[in-house]
């Protein structure tokens, strides 16, 4: 919870800050809340299954720039209930660092940060912390909207990914690679996130896609979102077994969209 307060407060700071010559940071902050429905299929590990869940979930995602510091804070959260009991999940992510511009607006993205990730639900474990991380990238920014690339890399101090009933991966003291993406423009809200880990005990590198798509009638707005890891895990045994996990979730609720105020 520290880190999403951190984030959090990073992010506010940049969008509200104003500099002794009464020039705003230039920023997007977003932040979408409402009613999560979601469906969790995992195969292969030690048993399939699949699971349904009903309840909230929370997003929300900041970028700013004051020349030459840029800064991009992603706070998720879920809690859901259904027959099998609870599902919830958070996600932090803050990287800062430096935009070498191409023009007003865009350049060339350098940052380097941390992450942190839980999700779980009956059949499902992932966890992930990750320090450091970098990214290398192109950013477009103007206020309230944001085109935003990267290739990002780092290591695994902790995680796990865990599968049916007693399937189990470690994931702790692993290199990973990816990239990420976020869109938003008026009414469209795109996320991204692709993230490889090569796990150092054996098996398959895991691979983890993530993905939102909102649209925003504001000021409602109606998300997709979208989850599938596949890597191999450890049965009781000792033996190794693919195993491959895909969720999609669907929310309806209210976009709170930060617009950047006029200077005075």
């Amino acid at each position: 919870m520290r880190r999403a307060a951190l984030g959090l407060a990073i992010s506010a700071v940049l969008v509200a800050a104003r500099p002794a010559r009464a020039k705003d940071v230039d920023a997007t902050d977003v932040t979408e809340s409402g009613l999560h429905a979601a469906i969790t299929q995992t195969r292969g590990g030690d048993k399939n299954g699949t699971v349904g869940y009903v309840g909230l979930s929370n997003s929300h995602v900041g970028f700013g720039y004051e020349k030459p510091a840029i800064v991009r804070v992603v706070n998720t959260g879920a809690i859901a209930f259904g027959e099998h009991g609870l599902e919830g999940g958070i996600g932090n992510a803050i990287a800062g660092g430096a935009r070498l511009p191409f023009g007003k607006n865009h350049g060339l993205v350098i940052r380097g940060g941390g992450e942190l990730t839980l999700f779980g639900n009956r059949y499902l474990w992932y966890s992930l912390l990750e320090l450091p991380q970098f990214h290398l990238g192109y950013q477009w920014l103007v206020p309230n909207k944001v085109a935003d690339v990267a290739l990002k890399g780092g290591y695994v101090l902790l995680g796990r990914h865990n599968t049916g009933d007693a399937a189990v991966r470690d994931l702790a003291g692993s290199p990973e690679w990816g990239a990420i993406g976020s869109l938003h423009l008026g009414p469209i809200d795109l996320r991204a996130t692709f993230t490889r880990i090569y796990p150092r005990h054996g098996g398959t590198t895991v691979n983890v896609f993530e993905g939102a798509f909102c649209g925003n009638p504001l000021p409602l707005t109606l998300c997709t979102d979208v989850r599938y890891e596949r890597g191999d895990v450890r049965l009781p045994d000792g033996t190794l077994t693919d195993a491959r996990v895909s969720y999609v979730g669907m929310t309806l609720g209210y976009l709170f969209d930060q617009k950047k105020k006029k200077p005075k």
